[in-house]
């Protein structure tokens, strides 16, 4: 019984890509279809066996043509995804200093709770109109030029999507760490349930709503292009 996957793991021993379990089960697949038509063919069990092998060629420059793909795939998403999530960053963030220069906008202050002590600390959900109309451009922009480079459509949104997407992470890194140390901080203000509000105005303030404006922005440009037709001569 010809054992090819053994043949492969040994050929390809220096792949060492995640999806190495899924690449040699093809190729096994893929030799042991070669075997059987040459068997089918008329050849002896051994010659069958040596033109499946044979049709791999170099194992070492199929490794390498193997690593090459997958490399092409990881520039792919870099650009389609990263850079231009990182030109929505970019246009949010000149956004940002402007109106802090500037003051032309200030944000609308909701407080939501109640201070569990006298005098103690509330949360609340900070709102920058003309904030979320930079992220609206911000994520058309980042949208449009993952189209420009051929993105999906999952891509445009993820693209679009990623200066929150990195906003969201620090947030739960913050409660995570709240979650690990939020007890005796709490202990010493004599605060219960500040930093739940805290984090629930953030939440909505720094994620949710801008989530939602540069989803806005991205939703003409998540539509493939569509090809007028012809018009016919009258």
């Amino acid at each position: 019984m010809n054992d090819f996957l053994k043949v492969v793991e040994h050929g390809l021993r220096r792949y060492r890509r995640g999806d190495r379990e899924e690449v040699f089960a093809e190729i096994t697949a893929h030799l042991e279809d070669i075997y059987a038509e040459a068997v089918e063919s008329g050849l002896d069990p051994s010659q069958a066996r040596e033109a499946a092998l044979a049709s791999v060629g170099e194992w070492t420059e199929l490794s390498r043509e193997l690593q090459a793909a997958k490399g092409e795939d990881m520039n792919g998403r870099m650009k389609k995804i990263f850079i231009p999530g990182l030109v929505a960053m970019l246009i949010g963030s000149i956004g940002d200093r402007l109106l802090w220069w500037t003051h032309s906008s200030m944000p609308n202050i909701y407080w939501i709770g109640r201070p569990t002590v006298p005098g103690g600390a509330r949360g609340f959900i900070a709102i920058e109109p003309l904030m979320l109309v930079f992220l609206v451009i911000g994520g058309a922009a980042a949208a449009w030029l993952s189209r420009q480079m051929d993105g999906s459509r999952r891509q445009r949104i993820y693209a679009a999507e990623l200066p929150v997407m990195v906003t969201g992470g620090l947030m739960v890194l913050s409660l995570s760490l709240n979650l690990l140390f939020g007890p005796f901080v709490r202990s010493l203000r004599g605060e219960v349930s500040y930093m739940m509000y805290a984090f629930f105005g953030y939440i909505i303030g720094w994620v949710l709503l801008p989530a939602v404006a540069l989803y806005v922005g991205a939703l003409p440009f998540t539509r493939e292009r569509s090809s007028s037709p012809p018009m016919s001569a009258a």
